[in-house]
């Protein structure tokens, strides 16, 4: 009874595995049509425009019904929707793998990390790699602190020359 039931849930996680999506299936071109652009300038927001996306860069944005779209690419119907600029987090202390996407949800497509860990930096190699979904990664070092430090895994110094 205990094999069969390990062997079932180890197929299961398999099946799970096999069924999800791949980073590299998405498409090569993404159009958003009748989308409101806000350009975080200051200027007003531009109602009913196309935006044209390609190999994750913006090749074109104009009027809608103004542009040309690619060969294959995915057109979204964005109507009612706003577009703006990836928003960065420049203070931040994260520490669990798993909730890193819902930066990338919210909007967020970049973070500098305040207390830079090993494991930050494999992260960031993994999102770069397209393994792992999350937001581009400023990583900063270990704390640096004085001779009495208030952080467990700080870098202790006592004077300037330590210091630098």
């Amino acid at each position: 009874m205990r094999k069969g039931l390990t062997l079932l849930l180890v197929l299961s996680r398999l099946l799970c595995a096999v069924n999800q999506p791949t980073l590299s299936a998405r498409p090569k071109s993404l159009v958003l049509t009748h989308v409101t652009v806000i350009d975080a300038t200051g200027a007003a927001a531009k109602p009913d425009m196309t935006v044209v996306i390609k190999d994750a860069r913006i090749l074109e944005i104009a009027k809608s019904g103004q542009v040309h779209s690619p060969e294959h690419a995915e057109t979204v119907n964005a109507a009612g929707k706003f577009l703006i600029p990836g928003l960065w987090d420049m203070h931040v202390h994260w520490y669990d793998k798993d909730y890193l996407p819902l930066f990338i949800a919210n909007g967020v497509t970049g973070v500098r990390m305040m207390w830079g860990v090993p494991s930050h930096h494999q992260w960031r190699k993994a999102i770069e790699a397209g393994q792992l979904v999350g937001p581009h990664m400023l990583i900063a070092s270990p704390i640096v602190d004085g001779p009495n430090p208030v952080w467990p895994g700080s870098i202790v110094v006592a004077n300037e020359y330590e210091a630098r």
